[in-house]
């Protein structure tokens, strides 16, 4: 059994699993064009630059791994003279300012359609990215279904008011039980994507499994965000009730918001739910403003999606209930499944937007305002 252990790949140090006859990073690499000649067969990024190099174009001094460029730079151009490569746009990685982020909402509703671009086109490149938010909503929908048919056994009737506040105030505890695993379910899978995402901006494969078994390490963590999340969700369902149903709703945003700004540090810097609240904090309080544009952008573009798959297939139904009852079924069906794809959808947007903004923050916070970000965010900051 001592080949269906995992061990590093002699050539990069990935770890491989227990079946892989192949380094799928190397794999992956060869396929990158090089940044300085434009070649395929990319064997890591600059240390200095972060752009793809390849062998031929590649130098190691001091334990760094140097383009043409950075070795000419930290040589001082003295022993190497520096053959220029064909122009091309850079591939991966763009200069961003620290300032200057334009701060309306038709520039918030353009940036997350450009983010929305490059998060489907990651989608595509590795569809291992999307399969938590999918699972998180099969199980999820799971849950509520059987809630749903465990309330009709009780003779509970979910559209009486009155009938549902009766067995909730009768049985509290399974109630909070399915809220809580709920919670639990929905940031376990977060965490996943983050890990997911995260990989495939180093270059790496990202594999589910992996991701999971990272999210797994997490879990004390994760488990203290979904109990934090469901006594959120509580104080502002109690402030819808009571008549200030604008303070409901900015709390629940403004926790959903903070929440994913938390889970990249739990997942990306190994620390407690405790710990990860100031890290999070010192993070991201210098860049509040493009916190701002985006969330607010992909929340625009959250709301305009699903009011129009509302109105679309409202408008189907109704065309298809003119008909008979089988057809309405099926466009009731087809809604349903349309609406829980969009959902799993946003749930990666959101998660890829802030593990994107966790790696930029993080690299400002060593190496400067001046600092490589993530390819998808740098583009859909226009720069």
């Amino acid at each position: 059994m001592a080949g269906l252990q995992e061990r590093p790949c002699s050539r990069c140090g990935f770890i491989m699993g227990p079946f892989d006859t192949s380094c799928p990073r190397c794999s992956r690499l060869a396929h990158i064009p090089c940044s300085q000649c434009h070649q395929q067969g990319v064997i890591g990024n600059c240390t200095r630059c972060h752009q793809p190099v390849c062998e031929a174009c590649a130098s190691r001094e001091q334990e760094e791994l140097l383009c043409r460029s950075c070795l000419a730079l930290a040589t001082g151009a003295s022993h190497y003279v520096h053959q220029p490569a064909p122009s091309a746009p850079e591939p991966h990685v763009y200069r961003l300012p620290a300032t200057g982020l334009d701060r309306g909402l038709g520039s918030s509703f353009s940036r997350a359609l450009i983010f929305i671009r490059e998060a489907v086109a990651m989608a595509f490149r590795d569809i291992d990215l999307m399969l938590p938010s999918a699972l998180s909503l099969l199980v999820t929908g799971g849950m509520v279904a059987g809630l749903y048919f465990i309330l009709r056994a009780n003779g509970v009737d979910i559209w009486d008011e009155g009938s549902t506040k009766r067995f909730v105030g009768q049985h509290p505890i399974p109630l909070i039980a399915v809220a809580l695993v709920s919670a639990f379910v929905h940031y376990f899978t977060v965490g996943a994507t983050v890990s997911l995402v995260a990989s495939h901006l180093r270059g790496e494969d990202a594999r589910i499994g992996l991701a999971l078994r990272d999210a797994a390490r997490h879990s004390g963590a994760i488990a203290a965000l979904a109990v934090v999340s469901t006594l959120v969700a509580a104080l502002s369902s109690a402030l819808r009730k009571r008549g200030h149903g604008l303070a409901g709703e900015a709390t629940q945003h403004l926790w959903t918001v903070a929440s994913y700004l938390l889970i990249p540090v739990i997942m990306l810097e190994h620390t407690s739910f405790s710990a990860a609240t100031g890290r999070a904090w010192a993070l991201h309080s210098k860049n509040l403003i493009g916190i701002a544009v985006g969330e607010i952008g992909v929340e625009i573009v959250s709301r305009v999606g699903f009011f129009v798959l509302t109105l679309v297939f409202v408008v189907g139904i109704v065309l298809a209930a003119m008909n008979n009852v089988l057809a309405l079924s099926a466009g009731l069906a087809i809604a349903f499944v349309a609406m829980m794809l969009f959902a799993a959808f946003m749930m990666y947007l959101r998660t890829a937007y802030y593990t994107c903004l966790y790696l930029w923050a993080a690299e400002r916070e060593t190496a400067g305002e001046q600092v490589p970000a993530p390819a998808p965010l740098a583009r859909a900051l226009g720069y």
